[in-house]
């Protein structure tokens, strides 16, 4: 989702001021057993052990109920295959067996071997040893593995059946879920040579990424969130609270990377929504506006080479110096989305020059001049949001549209959080970070700081090759969107404006359509393809007959006198990219 959304604070701030406590409760998928009243209990001994011990216990003063905790990761117990030890210590400790005269009675049974059985397990994969090269082995050790999981999972389905409700349910039934989502992760081990040589305990812990993700969807948690795509350059000044554009620019804050309002329809402006994913196709839509930072100069002006730069900002002084209202004949409701007011090339404009000072400062030959990826510094970030308390809108209809004459954006998932900002600072609110697998540390630690807690995942972007094909599907169709409507879009806009103020002829659909055409013809010539059957063959969009009578168009209007002159022509005046 565009980055206008991040609310940055000056260099060395963390945060502005201290958050004032949101009460968000858990998300409905996620089991959690409220205490019981004292009435509750009482009617639980009466039925037992008859009125005398009910008096009993109504007399007794009762503790206040505890609030439940909000955070995601308190909620859902642990986040990893625990040992026994660990349940121990987040579900509290197993009764004492109790001997009365000459008979013992078990108590805590069903817990205790939930906790064996937990222990077992991880004694077992201690004790793997090394990931064989020989398949039988190999299969052989997973296999064992997994029968121990297998184990694992029954005793905790055994204590569910006995115990549904009480205060230690939700965290067997999350040890339940882990078991399921562990015993994929030893299959995928166990049916690849990727993890040869390796200790099988480093191994599953190396996929710690994969068993939390499987878990979140075997569970439905997915389903039940917002994602929001940015990349890593917010965390050089975040202050935790993600907010609307028009809210960034009323303070003054400006943002350098994210789409901005150049695409937005009516007109532009600053946003005064806040745009993320729904669920997992959402999860792919958001995750294809994080992934742009590293692929479009619209999310990324660092992406230009300084030429590319440089031009750009020319054309957009010269369109809005020159402009005249009456000139601009697009009309709104075109399904191409071409039309353009004053303000959007003012606003795109205006992160141009921003990049243009930066790189003042840089050195001649630094890499950022050449749009090159020059550090660590710039790679995609996806946050996973609790939806509670956040109201959003479908801004249109989730499609996934087939037929690729029609413009309109397949993008599905996507909401719109309505004038509202969203801290991040509150414990429950963000439930889990992905980003590369190289930068999990930076991200923890500069998360932490700017946050003041931990209360979140953070996995591997790796990890997204599991995820079900509607995630990669929003994914790629959104990818396709923008490899169209970026870089060629934006140049042919550009230029038709451009020409059109300077020339004081009007621009239209019909002058759009023709510049689209040359474009086309320029970027297929830049390829080799020089003769009319290539060009057409290239385009699909045109008859071989027409060819040749707009490429003496093209010709004619760079004043160039062969085709391989038109492209030269053409890179020289920033028509074609340097990339073609």
């Amino acid at each position: 989702m565009p980055e206008h959304s991040i609310r940055f604070n000056p260099p060395g701030s963390v945060t502005a001021s201290k958050p004032k406590p949101v009460q968000i409760t858990p998300p409905a998928a996620l089991p959690f057993s409220q205490p019981q009243s004292a009435i509750e209990k009482a009617v639980a001994l009466q039925r037992t052990v008859g009125n005398q011990a009910t008096i009993r216990t109504l007399a007794r003063p009762q503790p206040p109920p505890k609030a439940p905790t909000i955070t995601h990761r308190a909620v859902s117990g642990v986040q990893r295959m625990p040992s026994g030890d660990e349940l121990v210590a987040v579900a509290g400790q197993p009764k004492e067996d109790k001997k009365v005269l000459f008979k013992t009675f078990k108590m805590s049974e069903r817990y205790k071997k939930v906790i064996a059985s937990l222990n077992e397990y991880r004694s077992d994969l201690s004790s793997a040893g090394i990931v064989s090269n020989w398949d039988g082995m190999r299969t052989d050790t997973g296999n064992r593995l997994k029968g121990k999981l297998d184990g694992i999972h029954t005793d905790c389905q055994t204590y569910l059946r006995d115990h549904p409700d009480d205060e230690r349910s939700p965290h067997i039934q999350n040890v339940q879920n882990m078991a399921t989502a562990e015993k994929e992760t030893v299959e995928k081990i166990k049916s690849s040579t990727t993890f040869v040589s390796k200790k099988w305990i480093d191994a599953v812990k190396s996929l710690e990424g994969d068993t939390k993700l499987r878990l979140a969807m075997n569970t439905g948690d997915l389903q039940n969130s917002y994602f929001h795509g940015t990349s890593s350059s917010l965390l050089k000044n975040f202050g935790g609270e993600m907010m609307t554009g028009a809210e960034l620019e009323k303070r003054g804050i400006t943002t350098d990377s994210g789409e901005g309002d150049f695409y937005s329809t009516g007109g532009g402006g600053a946003k005064n929504f806040i745009s993320v994913g729904e669920g997992v196709p959402g999860m792919g839509t958001a995750n294809a506006y994080a992934q742009a930072v590293s692929m479009y100069e619209d999310y990324n002006p660092a992406l230009y080479t300084d030429f590319d730069l440089e031009h750009e900002f020319d054309l957009l002084t010269k369109i809005i110096v020159n402009w005249d209202e009456s000139l601009n004949q697009i009309p709104n409701d075109d399904i191409g989305k071409a039309r353009r007011e004053k303000k959007q090339f003012e606003g795109l404009r205006k992160k141009l020059k921003n990049e243009i000072l930066l790189r003042l400062r840089l050195p001649p030959d630094h890499p950022r001049r050449k749009g090159e990826d020059y550090s660590d510094s710039n790679y995609p970030l996806l946050f996973e949001l609790l939806k509670e308390n956040l109201t959003a809108t479908n801004p249109r209809p989730d499609q996934t549209l087939k037929d690729d004459t029609l413009s309109a954006r397949p993008i599905g998932g996507e909401r719109s959080v309505q004038d509202q900002s969203i801290d991040l600072r509150i414990p429950g609110r963000l439930k889990r970070v992905y980003c590369p697998a190289q930068h999990i540390e930076k991200v923890r630690s500069r998360l932490a700081q700017i946050l003041g807690h931990s209360k979140y995942d953070i996995i591997p972007m790796e990890s997204f090759d599991m995820l079900p094909e509607n995630m990669e599907h929003t994914q790629q169709l959104t990818l396709d969107v923008m490899a169209t409507l970026y870089g060629k879009g934006r140049r042919l806009i550009l230029h038709a404006y451009a020409e059109a103020m300077t020339t004081n002829t009007p621009v239209d659909k019909n002058t759009l359509k023709d510049k689209g055409q040359h474009l086309d013809i320029l970027e297929a010539m830049a390829k080799g393809k020089l003769t009319d059957q290539e060009i057409r063959d290239d385009m699909g969009n045109i008859a071989v007959e027409n060819v040749g009578p707009q490429v003496q168009k093209l010709l004619t209007k760079l004043g160039a006198r062969t085709r391989q002159e038109a492209v030269l022509i053409g890179r020289q005046q920033g028509l074609i990219s340097d990339t073609v």
